[in-house]
């Protein structure tokens, strides 16, 4: 990363072998993973960034300074091997970070989406020598059945979109995106599924903790009277010395709970790593310093509907990198 840094900053000053230099030494720290290459992240970034977020950050830095690197070839005087072997790594990355895109298509945080598209900018956008950009086209076929072609440049920011619902079928499908003009094609598929609450428990897998964070809640009761006071603890810390930075926490309450603000604000005052809150019809999103000892919140909450309905899942996660993670199953709350 910060190597990375030091010869993008080079470049900027016009310092082309410091430039050369730190190219050079990425090069060797080059890891490969099918096909893509990453570059490895060893300390927290100063925007919070670690893990996997981190090392997508680190992947696009390196990316964008072997891009610039290639542009600046009367200035590097690099031989034609050398500019080779950095296409190579570029498009090696580039691949990298494509296929990282998290399902929301953007890359975990803030920061690591602006460098990824940085990134991009830094690496597409060819011109035809009178000015125009070149222009991919590309087909979608289904389980062996042809959709409509499809034409895409650049610089176009609206995604493309295709229905093919009607193709598939109650057995396995088979689904193909290919070019037609020899350009790289890249395509994401994203999917959701829901398993059992019993069955993720009788999978073995310890629902309250992960690697990085230890998150715990409980009410004082499940069954109450409609406007009957529930109150609640909610405790979430940060374990060992994986990233820093800021916590986010979803805590599941039932829904159409009328919650005490007042108490809220109380724990808010007398805790300084308790950051805001915004109160959601059926959850409490929490925002929170991580600190040693962890973050504790007494809150309260009056149902106003007879009902019995699950909570959603209360869930834990590092804002700068969310595949730390820590989940506590839903909570059924039966309200008369």
């Amino acid at each position: 990363y910060s190597i990375a840094l030091f010869g993008l900053a080079s470049l900027d000053a016009g310092r082309f072998d410091d430039a050369n230099e730190a190219a050079n030494r990425l090069a060797k720290m080059e890891i490969a993973e099918g096909g893509a290459s990453y570059w490895k992240l060893e300390i927290n970034t100063p925007f919070n960034g670690w893990g996997t977020a981190g090392r997508i950050e680190t992947t696009a830095l390196v990316v964008q300074l072997f891009a610039r690197l290639t542009a600046h070839r009367p200035e590097t005087g690099d031989d034609t091997q050398k500019q080779n072997g950095l296409n190579n790594s570029i498009s090696r990355g580039i691949f990298f970070l494509l296929k990282n895109k998290d399902h929301f298509g953007v890359w975990y945080s803030t920061q690591t989406t602006i460098n990824v598209l940085d990134a991009f900018l830094s690496t597409i956008g060819e011109t035809h020598p009178d000015g125009t950009k070149n222009s991919t086209s590309f087909t979608i076929t289904v389980n062996g059945e042809s959709m409509q072609a499809l034409k895409t440049t650049p610089d176009q920011i609206e995604p493309l979109v295709v229905d093919i619902s009607d193709k598939l079928i109650q057995q396995k499908n088979e689904v193909m995106v290919a070019g037609t003009a020899g350009n790289p094609v890249m395509a994401q598929i994203v999917s959701s599924h829901y398993i059992d609450w019993s069955t993720a428990d009788v999978s073995g897998r310890n629902v309250n903790q992960s690697r990085a964070l230890r998150m715990d809640y409980a009410c004082d009761k499940t069954t109450a009277a409609i406007m009957d006071e529930v109150s609640c603890s909610f405790s979430a810390e940060r374990v060992g010395f994986r990233g820093y930075g800021m916590l986010l926490a979803e805590i599941g309450i039932p829904p159409g709970a009328d919650v005490s603000r007042e108490s809220l604000e109380a724990a808010r005052e007398k805790d300084w790593s308790f950051s805001r809150y915004d109160v959601l019809p059926d959850r409490i999103v929490v925002y929170l310093w991580a600190k040693a000892g962890g973050t504790n919140i007494d809150f309260k909450f009056r149902p106003r509907y007879a009902i019995s309905a699950q909570s959603p899942s209360t869930i834990v996660y590092d804002y700068y990198n969310p595949e730390a993670r820590a989940v506590v199953a839903p909570k059924r709350f039966l309200i008369k």
